[in-house]
């Protein structure tokens, strides 16, 4: 462990959540990207000794960062909070005991929210640090950035011994567009605004004169994914130092 390293050495000890690669991959209904934003951030306060988040649809609201004012928002939280539910992801309480079971949810009312374990046999590792900082960005459109980057990060895999993990992924635009159900130049800026905040860290090798590739991370091994889009672009093509250019908008 002690020649690992030290962003490796750190993130070992961060709190993560697992998200159910399920919901990413169900293509078949609209505002999925909802969906997916909010049982994130349900599964993340609910990680805690309790399994439970004690929040109303109004505290979704504010940690999304809309105004509990906007009604069109909130029927739209209520709907996808009862879609998650219907879905068997989460399950919501009236109370602590978790006796009675709500489906009708009112803006200002606190429920108890526990998320299930439905398909976490295949699931995407999403740490705590990244929702918040998503949740902090300066964007009315949270939904999007975190369809895209649950779709980067899906990519990834762990392991026992951290020394075999790779740091960077690097599926296509077109793969991430299709995940997402997203067009290619809006994939695009979303990655690009979350390699701005610090979340994932992007960059783009030239492998020839008419091709580009791009690869992904968490921000924190931007150095090791630096490291690999260097060696994954060598198997391609002599690369030098200078043939890596940080991202400017993924292209």
């Amino acid at each position: 462990m002690s020649n690992l390293p030290e962003s490796l050495i750190e993130e070992r000890k961060e709190s993560f959540i697992m998200f159910p690669k399920d919901l990413l991959h169900d293509y078949d209904y609209e505002y999925r990207e909802l969906d997916i934003c909010h049982l994130a951030i349900i599964k993340s306060l609910a990680n805690n000794f309790t399994n439970t988040a004690i929040i109303s649809i109004n505290d979704l609201m504010t940690v999304i960062g809309i105004s509990s004012k906007n009604k069109e928002a909130s029927q739209k939280i209520r709907e996808s909070v009862g879609r998650l539910q219907g879905m068997n992801y989460i399950s919501v309480y009236a109370d602590r005991s978790k006796a009675k079971t709500v489906t009708n949810l009112k803006p200002a009312q606190t429920y108890f929210i526990q998320p299930t374990r439905n398909n976490e046999e295949s699931f995407v590792k999403v740490f705590e640090t990244d929702i918040e900082k998503i949740v902090t960005m300066q964007s009315k459109h949270k939904s999007k950035l975190f369809i895209v980057y649950v779709a980067i990060v899906s990519h990834l895999f762990y392991y026992h011994d951290a020394s075999m993990e790779h740091k960077a992924t690097w599926p296509t635009i077109e793969t991430l567009a299709s995940i997402t159900g997203l067009d290619r130049r809006t994939v695009m800026k979303y990655a690009k605004l979350l390699h701005e905040a610090e979340v994932l860290f992007c960059i783009t090798t030239k492998v020839h004169a008419k091709k580009n590739k791009n690869f992904y991370g968490r921000y924190k091994h931007r150095e090791l994914i630096t490291r690999e889009a260097i060696q994954e672009t060598e198997m391609l093509q002599r690369c030098k130092f200078e043939d890596i250019k940080p991202v400017v908008g993924v292209e």
